[in-house]
């Protein structure tokens, strides 16, 4: 069976290379370079020899069609559903029963790939038989037909136009899942460990020890935690505020720094550490959400925090805990761009927190661990789980928010289909205007064929014809549609400029601009299904020419 593991610890390094789908899903050079021959050999294989029979030669067309139809629904299909991927490699037989689910969902991303890059190769080697047809009558003929007929431009410019919104719009989709997905990978850790029904987790360094011992290749740092919810208030100049639900997190920062990305969310400037402008504060200091800062009114000019404002802080039911209510100083702030921790979220250190919640030394909430990359996560989790005791819950940063991504999910792949239809509505435009060709050129296919014409070179001269409206419309609508995607924050800032419009609230999204990312693999996916779809809109009516009778064709002439 194939072993990706290795695969996977190999790639790590260029693990950015392709954004949000990582190198360590993408095939190897030579597998992409096997799976575009294979393609273009059988597409070759299948065209080699001269047919005469008008059923064979239908079978062949109908069935190429299928085959590259069914490529590309397959592997546009394996890259939006995971678990279609999944489900696919283990009914192929690719991996044995006990594969943990991330090495399935490596090899899903590599069959899409190659899936994808066959298609290719079917597409080429058709592309490089009609080149070697340059010199014959029927390809002249159907470049006059396309020159000559406007309506044709009016067809290549609706195939342009559905690659075009399905590049521009799959690409914000997938850049708002990607963003979304770094925003709370960020927030949380790759891996945690947390005790069952609001448990505490005991003698945890003695746990850190043993987890690095079992994994330490994957696994960065270990970072215990203290999490629970609190009332906040601040200090006014005639006493203290109302009181706000918040939820503090207690950290060792110089770990915490080593597994999440808090040390990139501190504002102005602020080094990861709990001090006051480099000294220590009067009261412990605490680090506060962006967005509950200014729920907090410390908001001051220009945007800046204002630190140094002391907090009273009392966890529920800590009546008689305290001599005095424990008292906190504002030392800086954090923005993660997720609204759910920087609206509740308040970072302060371990110590203080365990005693805000009632916690002996060795007692935490749980731990957060970092890995070397986060395709570990899965690998790590079912590792903890045979280890640790039955009442630790080990979960990854997907499992805890599994409902946004699942949502997510969906959302990207129901827009992908609906847009798809597009494609398909220009196919159906394709057609309409070459059935209406062949009805117009009734008389010109009849003396053809009275001339001598072969079956052959009259389906050609409406099959390249609908190959050309595919592959000119897919290569305008791609490059604009890469274009706009490229500059699509600036060509929204001159739009709101110019007509004074608000085409993308940053408030109400919480981001400061539009998210994209191109996708080679789906880019390319997008094209070949334009291609695909023009062709084989073409095959009816170029049979139709094909079979006319010049007789028939030319009796009322």
């Amino acid at each position: 069976m194939l072993d990706l593991n290795n695969w996977a610890m190999a790639a790590i390094s260029l693990r950015g290379a392709f954004g949000y789908r990582p190198m360590v899903e993408m095939p190897t050079v030579g597998q992409m370079l096997l799976a575009f021959a294979a393609g273009a050999a059988l597409t070759g294989g299948l065209f080699a020899f001269r047919v005469r029979s008008t059923p064979w030669r239908l079978a062949r067309y109908i069935g190429w069609g299928v085959l590259l139809t069914g490529g590309i629904v397959f592997s546009f299909t394996m890259s939006v559903g995971e678990r279609f991927g999944i489900d696919v490699v283990n009914g192929l037989g690719l991996l044995a029963e006990d594969e943990p689910e991330h090495v399935a969902l490596l090899l899903a991303g590599r069959v899409s790939a190659m899936l994808a890059l066959f298609c290719a190769g079917c597409l080429a080697a058709f592309m490089f038989a009609m080149a070697l047809e340059l010199r014959k009558y029927h390809t002249f003929l159907c470049i006059r037909l396309m020159r000559v007929r406007v309506i044709n431009y009016l067809v290549t410019l609706a195939v342009a136009g559905s690659v075009f919104v399905l590049i521009v719009v799959l690409s914000v989709l997938w850049g708002f899942g990607r963003d979304l997905q770094e925003r709370i990978r960020g927030s949380l850790a790759p891996v945690s460990i947390e005790a069952m029904d609001n448990d505490r987790v005991v003698e945890y360094d003695t746990l850190i020890e043993q987890i690095k011992e079992r994994f330490p290749h994957e696994i960065t740092e270990c970072s215990p935690y203290v999490a629970t919810f609190v009332f906040m208030r601040r200090e006014l100049r005639n006493g203290w505020s109302e009181p706000l639900s918040v939820m503090v997190r207690g950290i060792d920062i110089g770990c915490e720094k080593k597994v999440g990305d808090i040390e990139q969310y501190l504002r102005h400037g602020k080094s990861p550490d709990f001090l006051l402008d480099g000294k220590q504060p009067p009261y412990p200091g605490v680090l506060l959400g962006y967005e509950l800062s200014t729920r907090t009114g410390l908001r001051g000019f220009n945007d800046e925090l204002i630190t140094g404002v002391a907090l009273k802080i009392n966890p529920p039911g800590s009546d008689g805990r305290f001599t005095r209510d424990p008292v906190f100083c504002v030392v800086g702030e954090f923005k993660t761009g997720y609204l759910e921790v920087d609206q509740n979220f308040l970072y302060m250190p371990l110590k203080q927190a365990q005693d805000l919640a009632g916690y002996d030394y060795p007692e935490v909430s749980g731990i957060s661990i970092g890995l070397a990359d986060y395709r570990y996560a899965e690998k790590v989790k079912e590792g903890l789980v045979e280890m640790l005791p039955r009442n630790y819950s080990v979960k990854t940063w997907a499992e805890k928010r599994g409902m946004l991504l699942a949502a997510l999910r969906i959302e990207q792949r129901v827009q992908a289909i609906i847009l798809f239809t597009l494609v398909l509505l220009a196919g159906l435009f394709v057609f309409a205007v070459m059935l209406m060709a062949v009805k117009e050129k009734t008389r010109d296919i009849g003396i053809l064929k009275a001339v001598g014409a072969s079956v052959n070179g009259i389906m050609e001269i409406f099959l390249i014809n609908g190959f050309i409206i595919g592959v000119v419309g897919a290569a305008i609508g791609g490059a604009l549609g890469l274009l706009v995607v490229r500059y699509v924050n600036q060509i929204m800032g001159a739009l709101e400029s110019a007509f004074g419009l608000r085409i993308f609230p940053k408030d109400i999204y919480y981001l400061d601009k539009i998210p994209t990312h191109i996708d080679p693999v789906g880019v390319g996916m997008i094209l070949c299904a334009a291609v695909a779809v023009s062709l084989l809109a073409a095959l009816v009516p170029s049979l139709i020419a094909a079979r006319l009778d010049p007789v028939e064709a030319l009796r009322y002439e």
